[in-house]
């Protein structure tokens, strides 16, 4: 099944929206195509790649971990990451954050600091740490916060942007992080 311009995807028996708990939200570029995870010849995550070296253009829109606990500026970054042509994947709190990032090895993660079950901190501590497990390099992180900025550098965010946030900077800093500067 080829999925054309959707604007969220889940299995036909989930609800609307909702993949295991989480939402998952779709581009809608007009006239782009998407195989979806699990189809014929489409490996699971980029990382299922025998080769674990496909390019961007072999596996698609990057996709992009969202973990906030606030349910509306969760979905606003999520409008933001789908408005700069990426895949969003949105977690309420650090332990589906973690699980998720597990799954579907994020390109990037844009994380808040204060979450329940594991911290934003915590959650980038862990998915390094999975990074340096399986000899890969870690997924670059976005902190969008409240707290200090220090406490954000401090946790090992390669980009600390406080609220309420700036979307110019969100959608360069993606770009940047990404290496798709010229959009």
């Amino acid at each position: 099944m080829i999925a054309t311009e959707p604007r969220a995807w889940s299995p036909p028996d989930a609800e609307p929206g909702v993949l295991d708990g989480a939402l998952i939200t779709w581009s809608a570029l007009a006239g782009a195509r998407y195989a979806l995870p699990g189809e014929r010849g489409v490996p699971d995550r980029p990382g299922d790649r025998a080769d674990e070296e496909a390019t961007a253009a072999e596996i698609g829109p990057a996709i992009v971990l969202v973990a906030e606990d606030e349910e509306i500026i969760a979905e606003t970054l999520a409008l933001i990451v789908e408005d700069a042509g990426y895949i969003a994947v949105v977690a309420r709190d650090g332990r589906e954050a973690l699980a998720l990032a597990r799954q579907y090895r994020p390109r990037l993660i844009i994380t808040d600091l204060m979450m329940p079950h594991l911290s934003g901190a915590d959650l980038i501590a862990a998915v390094r740490g999975d990074a340096a497990t399986r000899g890969v390099a870690p997924p670059p992180v976005v902190v969008v916060t409240a707290m200090s900025r220090a406490r954000a550098a401090e946790a090992g965010a390669e980009v600390v942007i406080t609220k309420p946030f700036d979307v110019a900077k969100l959608e360069a800093a993606m770009r940047r992080l990404l290496g798709d500067d010229e959009g």
